[in-house]
């Protein structure tokens, strides 16, 4: 496949899921797709033979994208630093919330998802429902959890309620930052920077680890070693910049 015929279908692409979030797939128009993305109908349609698969593609490429983009993938990058069960989880919760917040100005995406997982009828459910199991392998927020829990780190009476807390919670936040306006100030090209991004997530981290704190225990955010605590800011701050860079 040419250069050329890569831009042309991230342009379909692009223009697909816009099309998608906003009227579903029954009401999108492939008329309006490519009128968006600049393209003759028939250079859509040599691209993309049929509505379907054109949707299905759009779901694919996203979700793709958002498990290439997940920070959570650095988390190998701390195994020789000694950390223990607390230590782990809040680096993955740190870089899990950073991948949310760094692709949460991506509203379409959100809504063209969130609109098929309150469709009971989508075809595209299972889908979905495969990459979400993908994404919690390489995230094991539940996993180091329920270990924390053994070793007398946390305690929670459902792990699984906890992590669909945090991440419901986490989506939520995100959304309701973006259409106040004020994740777009965080996430826009001119204002984006570590400093703000990194105070966000902290607070959205400490937060949950606080719902995990054992009764009578004196809560605290797990202390890194300056190697890990390092490592985690360069992670972080160049994902920032990756972002910049790329609006």
């Amino acid at each position: 496949m040419t250069k050329e015929d890569i831009s042309i279908e991230h342009k379909i692409l692009d223009s697909a899921t816009v099309e998608f979030a906003e009227y579903g797939f029954s009401g999108a128009r492939t008329e309006m797709i490519a009128k968006r993305a600049e393209v003759s109908k028939s250079m859509l349609h040599y691209y993309y033979r049929t509505k379907d698969l054109l949707f299905q593609s759009v779901l694919e490429h996203i979700l793709v994208a958002f498990i290439e983009s997940n920070l959570v993938k650095y988390v190998s990058d701390f195994e020789e630093d000694g950390l223990n069960t607390a230590q782990k989880l809040y680096i993955t919760l740190m870089l899990f919330s950073t991948s949310r917040f760094l692709v949460s100005n991506e509203v379409h995406v959100f809504k063209l998802i969130l609109r098929e997982m309150l469709n009971d009828e989508s075809i595209f459910k299972t889908q979905l429902i495969n990459y979400r199991h993908k994404l919690e392998q390489i995230e094991d927020i539940r996993g180091l959890i329920v270990l924390g829990v053994k070793e007398g780190f946390f305690e929670v009476s459902n792990v699984e309620y906890a992590v669909l807390s945090f991440k419901i919670g986490m989506n939520v936040f995100s959304l309701e930052e973006y259409f106040s306006g004020d994740l777009k100030k965080l996430s826009c090209v001119d204002n984006i920077s570590f400093n703000s991004l990194y105070e966000t997530v902290y607070m959205i981290v400490k937060i949950f680890l606080k719902t995990l704190q054992p009764e009578g225990k004196p809560f605290f955010v797990p202390k890194l070693p300056k190697v890990s605590e390092d490592r985690l800011n360069k992670i972080i701050r160049n994902a920032t910049k990756e972002k910049k860079s790329n609006e």
